[in-house]
C-alpha cells in the first residue's frame, strides 16, 4: 500500500518515518521496495531452511527467528506497559496514536513472525535416533 503511494495507516507509524514516508518520492519507494525484498528473502530463507535443512540456512533462519522474537517481544511488552498500564505519560509524546498502534499492532507482528519462524524451525529439525513418521 505505501509502496503504491497510499498514505493509509502511515500515521500509525509516527515520527520521522511517517514524515519521510509521506514524502512519496522515488527515494522513499525504492527504500520501501528494498524492505519488501528483504522480507521476502527472509521468508525464502526460512522456507529453504525447513525444506532442505542445510546448516547455513538453518543457522541464518534461527538467528532471524531469535532476533525477531526478542525485538517484537521487548517492544510489545514495553508498548503495552506504556499504553495499557500507564507506565509513561502519553500526553508528553508527540504522537500517542502511533505509540498505541505500535503496542497493539505493529510490534506484535514482529513477535508473531519470530515465534512462527522458531516454531517452523523446531518442527522441521532432524530428530536423530527416531524413526521418521510417514
Amino acid at each position: 500500500m505505501w509502496l503504491a503511494g497510499s498514505p493509509w495507516l502511515l500515521d500509525t507509524v509516527g515520527g520521522s518515518l511517517e514524515r519521510w514516508g509521506g514524502d512519496g518520492s522515488t527515494r522513499v519507494r525504492v527504500a520501501l521496495l528494498a524492505v519488501v525484498i528483504v522480507k521476502l528473502a527472509a521468508i525464502a530463507t526460512l522456507w529453504l531452511a525447513v525444506r532442505r535443512g542445510r546448516r547455513g540456512e538453518r543457522i541464518l533462519a534461527w538467528t532471524a527467528g531469535v532476533v525477531l522474537t526478542l525485538y517484537g517481544g521487548v517492544l510489545t511488552v514495553a508498548g503495552i506497559a506504556i499504553v495499557a498500564f500507564g507506565t509513561a505519560d502519553l500526553s508528553q509524546s508527540d504522537d500517542p496514536r502511533a505509540i498505541r498502534w505500535h503496542a497493539w499492532f505493529w510490534d506484535p507482528w514482529f513477535l508473531l513472525w519470530g515465534i512462527c519462524t522458531l516454531a517452523a524451525l523446531h518442527r522441521s529439525s532432524p530428530r536423530q535416533g527416531r524413526p521418521k513418521a510417514h
